[in-house]
């Protein structure tokens, strides 16, 4: 009998034992020690009830019950897909001073630590966190209400789930210890993976909220890691730690990092990109006459220069660059301007859509006696970018880009111009960033691009096929 497949299952079962608490040999870790405000500040489940209209206004506050279920849908995909918490629907309307034996009644009937209730006033929405345990109010959000619709409601939604999800002083907590060990109800979903630091600590006070001050108990770190929950070594212990004692990522604003990473392009900071790029250039033409022999670039790979800024979802790129040979000196300038549109996030995937501008000029400097005198050709377009990007981390992204331009405008002083309605590209581009700081990274990949122009007078076909590779130094502020 070959014992190997019971080996492999008694050691996934050690790995992914529950851990019940006991007794740790630095400090007791006893459920005996938990105290009430440890649990009720602990939320794990809750539910998002409906939220209650509190306007004059009739015709307003009809306007919002018929739309505020779906606004609760959306904000619950949204909590549940941006937060460790696990979030419900509640099809009751509680106010935000509800009494407490009502929130109670809706904890325990709904199996929840906490109960997050709202109002619609209009100009914002007002939303607290009651726990389960007590009905306390733990934690109250005032968020701008955009206009009611459906762009409106979205752009509401985001900033209530980013109020939640940033203002939250823990990313979860302790549910059992064994010896130096201790489990959470954190896995690798929540971006949680073996070698992880995390702050173990407690909000002080008799009666804590969530913007109590923290009292730091010890550091843990991540030995053993399932999608759900986690297992760590406690590597350090200044206090006694109890179930329902909070945990933070260690590393100051990863969790957040982590979030804005995953549907953004930088991280919805400043940036500065300084890069060194290695392009060429081939031009293919239908003819062979001479004018449009003039805009027959051929540039083999010659270095450049690139600089890169932005600011959130606004991006501005432009390339530099020169090539010499005997009939002429060229230099050429490159520049995207996009911003940020739409995303759409599922897991650590994204795809960004973004609108901007693309354009660039090659101006040729004829040498005398020249035998291949090129012209200076000026083009510009509209530019649609879709953003395909896999976050593993808040310091990598793995990203592919495509880019399409269209109409195309394109004009030189010996052609003159394209048909636009006929012309056009595409662009691709893929990389992998990695983040060496906070505020200092790396991109490195390659890009190609691909123009098909027709012009306007000699009905000639030109088609411009650029191809390259890109390192860039990236600085965050």
């Amino acid at each position: 009998m070959n014992p190997q497949p019971l080996i492999s299952l008694l050691a996934l079962a050690i790995v992914f034992a529950p851990i019940e608490p006991t007794h740790s040999a630095s400090h007791p870790i006893t459920s005996s020690q938990t105290t009430l405000p440890a649990k009720e500040t602990a939320i794990d489940r809750l539910v998002v009830s409906l939220f209650k209209a509190n306007v004059k206004d009739k015709k307003l506050a009809a306007l919002w019950n018929q739309r505020r279920e779906d606004f609760q849908q959306i904000f619950l995909i949204t909590l549940n897909e941006r937060s460790y918490l696990d979030a419900a629907i509640s099809n009751n309307e509680y106010s935000l001073r509800e009494d407490k034996d009502t929130i109670l009644d809706e904890a325990r009937d709904s199996g929840v630590d906490g109960v997050l209730v709202g109002e619609y006033q209009g100009t914002t929405i007002e939303m607290a966190l009651r726990s389960g345990a007590t009905g306390r109010t733990l934690a109250r959000w005032s968020i701008p209400a955009s206009k009611l619709g459906d762009q409106g409601d979205r752009v509401t939604i985001s900033q209530a789930v980013k109020a939640v999800v940033v203002e939250f002083p823990y990313r979860g907590f302790i549910i059992g210890t064994s010896g130096s060990e201790a489990k959470l109800n954190l896995g690798r979903r929540h971006g949680v993976k073996v070698g992880t630091h995390l702050e173990i600590f407690e909000l002080q006070g008799s009666k804590p909220n969530l913007s109590s001050p923290k009292k730091i108990l010890g550091e843990l770190k991540i030995t053993r890691v399932n999608p759900d929950e986690a297992v760590g070594e406690v590597i350090r212990s200044y206090f006694p730690i109890t179930p329902y004692s909070k945990v933070a990522f260690s590393q100051s604003g990863e969790k957040e990092d982590l979030d804005s990473a995953i549907d953004t392009r930088y991280n919805d900071r400043l940036w500065l990109t300084v890069a060194g790029e290695f392009n060429s250039l081939d031009t293919q033409l239908s003819d062979d006459a001479s004018n449009l022999r003039k805009r027959q670039y051929q540039i083999p790979i010659s270095p450049l220069m690139a600089f890169g800024l932005g600011y959130h979802r606004l991006s501005l790129e432009a390339a530099l660059g020169s090539a010499n040979n005997t009939s002429n000196k060229v230099n050429y300038l490159i520049g995207d301007g996009t911003l940020e549109i739409k995303s759409f996030r599922s897991g650590y995937k994204a795809f960004i859509a973004s609108l901007g501008a693309h354009y660039e000029k090659f101006t040729a400097n004829v040498q005398p006696g020249a035998t291949l005198p090129l012209t200076t050709i000026t083009s510009y377009s509209p530019l649609l970018e879709i953003r395909a990007q896999f976050t593993t981390s808040p310091a990598t992204k793995i990203f592919g880009t495509l880019g399409i331009m269209y109409p195309y405008f394109s004009s030189d002083p010996d052609n003159g111009s394209t048909n636009s309605s006929l012309s056009g590209g595409f662009s691709l581009q893929t990389g992998v960033r990695v983040d060496l700081s906070r505020h200092l990274g790396v991109e490195s990949g390659a890009h190609g691009r691909y123009i098909r122009m027709i012009m306007e007078q000699s009905k000639f076909e030109t088609a411009e096929i650029m191809f390259g590779f890109f390192t860039r130094m990236l600085i965050l502020f």
